[in-house]
Protein backbone atom coordinates (compact mmCIF):
# COMPACT_ATOMS: atom_id res chain seq x y z
CA UNK A 1 0.00 0.00 0.00
CA UNK A 2 2.89 2.32 0.64
CA UNK A 3 3.92 1.90 -3.00
CA UNK A 4 0.45 3.08 -4.00
CA UNK A 5 0.75 6.11 -1.74
CA UNK A 6 4.14 6.99 -3.22
CA UNK A 7 2.82 6.67 -6.78
CA UNK A 8 -0.22 8.82 -5.94
CA UNK A 9 2.08 11.48 -4.49
CA UNK A 10 4.20 11.52 -7.65
CA UNK A 11 1.13 11.80 -9.90
CA UNK A 12 -0.36 14.55 -7.72
CA UNK A 13 2.93 16.47 -7.76
CA UNK A 14 3.15 16.15 -11.55
CA UNK A 15 -0.41 17.39 -11.91
CA UNK A 16 -0.65 20.16 -9.29
CA UNK A 17 2.94 20.83 -8.14
CA UNK A 18 4.72 24.09 -8.90
CA UNK A 19 7.79 22.64 -10.61
CA UNK A 20 8.86 25.94 -12.17
CA UNK A 21 9.57 27.42 -8.76
CA UNK A 22 10.96 24.37 -6.98
CA UNK A 23 14.04 26.35 -5.97
CA UNK A 24 11.84 28.61 -3.83
CA UNK A 25 10.64 25.58 -1.87
CA UNK A 26 13.95 23.71 -1.72
CA UNK A 27 14.85 24.87 1.81
CA UNK A 28 11.38 23.87 3.06
CA UNK A 29 11.71 20.46 1.45
CA UNK A 30 15.12 19.92 3.08
CA UNK A 31 13.83 21.16 6.44
CA UNK A 32 10.89 18.75 6.39
CA UNK A 33 13.03 15.78 5.35
CA UNK A 34 15.76 16.50 7.91
CA UNK A 35 13.31 17.06 10.75
CA UNK A 36 11.51 13.77 10.03
CA UNK A 37 14.81 11.90 9.80
CA UNK A 38 15.89 13.39 13.14
CA UNK A 39 12.52 12.50 14.67
CA UNK A 40 12.81 8.91 13.46
CA UNK A 41 16.38 8.67 14.74
CA UNK A 42 15.55 10.06 18.20
CA UNK A 43 12.41 7.95 18.63
CA UNK A 44 13.70 4.75 17.06
CA UNK A 45 13.15 2.68 20.21
CA UNK A 46 10.10 4.62 21.42
CA UNK A 47 8.07 5.34 18.32
CA UNK A 48 4.58 6.80 18.62
CA UNK A 49 3.44 4.79 15.61
CA UNK A 50 4.72 1.99 13.44
CA UNK A 51 4.20 1.58 9.72
CA UNK A 52 2.81 -1.86 8.98
CA UNK A 53 4.17 -4.03 6.18
CA UNK A 54 1.69 -4.69 3.35
CA UNK A 55 1.77 -6.38 -0.08
CA UNK A 56 4.86 -4.39 -1.08
CA UNK A 57 7.03 -5.99 1.59
CA UNK A 58 9.87 -6.71 -0.85
CA UNK A 59 10.25 -3.02 -1.68
CA UNK A 60 9.57 -1.73 1.83
CA UNK A 61 10.37 -4.49 4.34
CA UNK A 62 10.34 -2.33 7.48
CA UNK A 63 9.31 0.94 9.13
CA UNK A 64 12.53 2.71 8.12
CA UNK A 65 12.14 2.04 4.40
CA UNK A 66 8.51 3.13 4.46
CA UNK A 67 9.55 6.30 6.25
CA UNK A 68 12.09 7.00 3.49
CA UNK A 69 9.28 6.87 0.92
CA UNK A 70 7.42 9.53 2.87
CA UNK A 71 10.53 11.62 3.41
CA UNK A 72 11.90 11.60 -0.11
CA UNK A 73 8.74 11.25 -2.24
CA UNK A 74 5.56 12.23 -0.43
CA UNK A 75 6.83 15.20 1.60
CA UNK A 76 8.52 16.98 -1.35
CA UNK A 77 5.43 16.32 -3.49
CA UNK A 78 3.19 17.77 -0.79
CA UNK A 79 5.34 20.87 -0.43
CA UNK A 80 5.37 21.50 -4.18
CA UNK A 81 1.59 21.27 -4.25
CA UNK A 82 0.86 23.08 -0.98
CA UNK A 83 3.19 26.05 -1.34
CA UNK A 84 2.81 26.28 -5.10
CA UNK A 85 -0.94 26.79 -4.82
CA UNK A 86 -1.12 28.76 -1.58
CA UNK A 87 -3.70 31.54 -2.02
CA UNK A 88 -2.76 35.17 -1.60
CA UNK A 89 -6.17 36.30 -0.30
CA UNK A 90 -6.59 36.02 3.46
CA UNK A 91 -10.17 34.81 3.10
CA UNK A 92 -9.08 31.79 1.04
CA UNK A 93 -6.07 30.94 3.18
CA UNK A 94 -8.20 29.64 6.06
CA UNK A 95 -10.15 27.35 3.73
CA UNK A 96 -6.95 26.18 2.04
CA UNK A 97 -5.31 25.28 5.36
CA UNK A 98 -8.52 23.59 6.53
CA UNK A 99 -8.60 21.56 3.29
CA UNK A 100 -5.04 20.31 3.83
CA UNK A 101 -5.71 19.47 7.48
CA UNK A 102 -8.76 17.51 6.36
CA UNK A 103 -6.84 15.78 3.56
CA UNK A 104 -4.00 14.64 5.82
CA UNK A 105 -6.50 13.62 8.51
CA UNK A 106 -8.38 11.53 5.96
CA UNK A 107 -5.17 9.86 4.77
CA UNK A 108 -4.23 9.13 8.39
CA UNK A 109 -7.69 7.75 9.13
CA UNK A 110 -7.67 5.51 6.06
CA UNK A 111 -4.15 4.32 6.92
CA UNK A 112 -5.08 3.63 10.52
CA UNK A 113 -8.58 2.19 10.20
CA UNK A 114 -9.05 1.25 6.52
CA UNK A 115 -5.98 -0.64 5.33
CA UNK A 116 -4.18 -0.78 8.67
CA UNK A 117 -0.95 0.70 7.30
CA UNK A 118 -0.17 2.36 10.64
CA UNK A 119 -0.41 1.07 14.16
CA UNK A 120 -0.26 3.59 16.97
CA UNK A 121 2.02 2.70 19.86
CA UNK A 122 2.64 3.72 23.46
CA UNK A 123 -0.99 4.60 24.19
CA UNK A 124 -1.22 7.39 21.61
CA UNK A 125 -4.40 6.16 19.94
CA UNK A 126 -7.30 8.59 20.14
CA UNK A 127 -9.70 5.94 18.84
CA UNK A 128 -10.03 2.41 20.14
CA UNK A 129 -11.02 0.20 17.19
CA UNK A 130 -12.07 -2.64 19.52
CA UNK A 131 -14.71 -0.66 21.40
CA UNK A 132 -15.25 2.27 19.02
CA UNK A 133 -14.71 4.64 21.94
CA UNK A 134 -12.57 7.73 21.64
CA UNK A 135 -10.07 7.57 24.48
CA UNK A 136 -7.55 9.90 26.07
CA UNK A 137 -3.88 9.15 25.42
CA UNK A 138 -2.14 7.32 28.23
CA UNK A 139 1.52 6.98 29.04
CA UNK A 140 2.95 3.47 29.37
CA UNK A 141 6.22 2.62 31.01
Amino acid sequence: MHTTLGILCVFAACRWGDWRNWRLYYSTILFMIIMDLIYNFLTYRFSMWEFEISFDDRLFPNHTMISFVLDFICFPATILIYLGNYPSKKSRQFLYIAFWIGLYSLIEYISLIGWKGISQEKGTSLHDPKTGITAKPSVEE
